[in-house]
């Protein structure tokens, strides 16, 4: 998971992206050009409001301009599509940065919700990269009244989601070849040494049901490769390790993936396992390629 301050648009610009808006011809336009300046005011408090994660944010002021604020992100004006597809898809990331899913995010999350503050729906700050598994989860909480504190770390604004790193123990019983994985969550000591911080986070993970969605992903994978190993005869541990390496040594512990991959290669007997399913000393006949035509398009 990375952390995302270098995406946040500063103060002096919040006017330039909103004229993305108020500079088109879009049939509503008047309704939000009457309400550009509260916008922009609103939008200087906005880095606060995240920050003071003790504090119930008040009631919207923007209530009757829902439609408007939603309109115009749900069917933006060309020169804001432009810039909400680059938000969305020209980030770089190989995992969403909300939970470690090893899937390129392609969707935005409005980490205060839309619903709620239409204010912030298309204030840039608030539109973060997230996966699709994570989007329909955290869809419009935000404050846990029991704990007093905001539930969700934003990847913007809070670097210790970055440095939180995954390992998954797993056990395999040799008798009835069954697998069980244990995700393990990771914090360094300066994280840890604040208890704020260790509830913020476990209640950011458990909000977004990361432990749970570990195990199926987990699951799904050593399917995957067992399903492989059996139709094609490669070296496993070669082939784990090969995609452990495509990581950076500083993020193979932030996603998934590399976390599962590491934790088959630490159960030796759990290798052994999985290369006793290759079709070594089958014998194999090659059929002949059929001979293939181009498609011009």
């Amino acid at each position: 998971m990375k952390y995302l301050g270098y995406t946040r648009i500063k103060k002096a610009s919040h006017k330039d992206w909103l004229l993305n808006s108020t500079s088109s011809k879009k049939g509503n336009v008047d309704e939000l050009k009457d309400i550009e300046g509260k916008l922009i005011d609103v939008y200087k408090h906005y880095d606060g409001i995240v920050k003071k994660h003790s504090k119930k944010i008040g009631k919207s002021q923007f209530k009757k301009s829902s439609g408007v604020l939603k309109d115009f992100y749900n069917k933006p004006p060309a020169s804001l599509k432009k810039e909400l597809l680059k938000r969305r898809n020209e980030h770089g990331l190989s995992e969403c940065p909300f939970c470690g899913n090893p899937v390129s995010p392609n969707t935005l999350d409005h980490f205060i919700p839309k619903n709620d503050w239409p204010e912030f729906s298309i204030f840039p700050n608030n539109l973060v990269p997230q996966c699709r598994d994570c989007a329909p989860i955290k869809g419009d909480d935000y404050f846990d009244d029991t704990e007093k504190l905001a539930i969700f770390h934003s990847p913007m604004y809070h670097k210790a989601l970055s440095e939180v790193t995954f390992s998954i123990a797993i056990d395999f019983d040799q008798t009835t070849k069954s697998i069980s994985v244990t995700p393990k969550f990771w914090l360094t000591d300066d994280i840890n040494s604040c208890a704020v911080s260790v509830k913020r986070l476990t209640l950011h993970f458990r909000g977004l049901q990361v432990k749970k969605r570990i195990i199926t992903y987990s699951n799904r994978m050593l399917r995957h490769w067992k399903s492989l190993l059996r139709e094609n005869d490669f070296d496993i541990s070669d082939a784990l390790q090969t995609r452990i390496n495509e990581r950076t040594s500083d993020d193979q512990d932030k996603n998934w993936e590399t976390a599962l991959y590491k934790g088959i290669l630490k159960n030796q007997d759990l290798v052994n396992y999985l290369e006793s399913l290759t079709p070594t000393g089958k014998t194999h006949v090659q059929k002949p390629k059929a001979q293939i035509h181009e498609l011009e398009l």
